[in-house]
């Protein structure tokens, strides 16, 4: 297991500039080259290079598990062939909120979402990553898949989630769940993430019991 410390151009909110799952990792093209060795270490993935609808934030504007990949629909056709290539699964959600990973959080068992995407986006969403899909919130914060981070072995959501929101993620991930923060005590874990079960980078901010937290959390050590 290997967990390392990083930034983006002096941003610590690494998982807004990286999506990963088990086997590969979408990673922004201004992403420094030292940045991507560290998530090729840590994670053990192939690393695809591309931007998302021509944005570099692509660990805000995809979901992405072992089966699929999830784009906004404003997502470019060399974008979505160029993730298509890894031989996953791909499809773009059928919703005016363009920020998927921001709107889903998941991992290999199943999904939680947004709450206010409609029946078809489940449906989509179901099809492309697998499992279940449940709507929910995670401390009042609707964009779940900001507020938490997932492997297949433990999940970290916002300090401020509830008892019934943390059994929910729980039920629909398979996996113990724990709160935490990122990046000296912010609540967004996922945009400070990048993790699989093989290892995470996380913000360079990340404080030493943050990490010790999020090690624990995720089985990482």
């Amino acid at each position: 297991m290997t967990v390392v410390k990083a930034s983006v151009h002096g941003d610590p909110n690494v998982g807004a500039w990286v999506a990963a799952s088990e086997e590969y990792a979408i990673v922004a093209p201004k992403v420094p080259d030292d940045v991507v060795e560290r998530v090729e270490e840590a994670l053990d993935v192939e690393v695809v290079r591309t931007t998302v609808a021509g944005s570099n934030l692509v660990g805000a504007l995809l979901a992405v598990n072992s089966n699929g990949a999830l784009f906004p629909r404003h997502a470019r056709e060399h974008e979505i062939r160029a993730v298509r290539e890894l031989g996953v699964e791909v499809d773009v959600l059928p919703s005016k909120m363009n920020a998927v990973g921001n709107l889903v959080l998941t991992n290999d068992h199943g999904a939680l979402v947004h709450p206010d995407l409609d029946d078809h986006a489940l449906e989509v969403i179901e099809s492309v990553l697998g499992g279940k899909v449940v709507r929910g919130e995670l401390g009042g914060v609707k964009t779940v898949g900001s507020a938490g981070v997932a492997n297949s072995k433990g999940a970290v959501v916002h300090p401020g989630a509830t008892e019934e929101e943390m059994e929910r993620v729980s039920e629909v991930l398979g996996v113990d769940v724990e709160v935490g923060t990122v990046n000296r005590g912010s609540p967004y874990v996922g945009v400070g993430v990048v993790v699989n079960s093989k290892g995470a980078v996380v913000g360079e901010d990340t404080t030493g019991p943050e990490l010790a937290r999020l090690e624990d959390a995720l089985y990482l050590i």
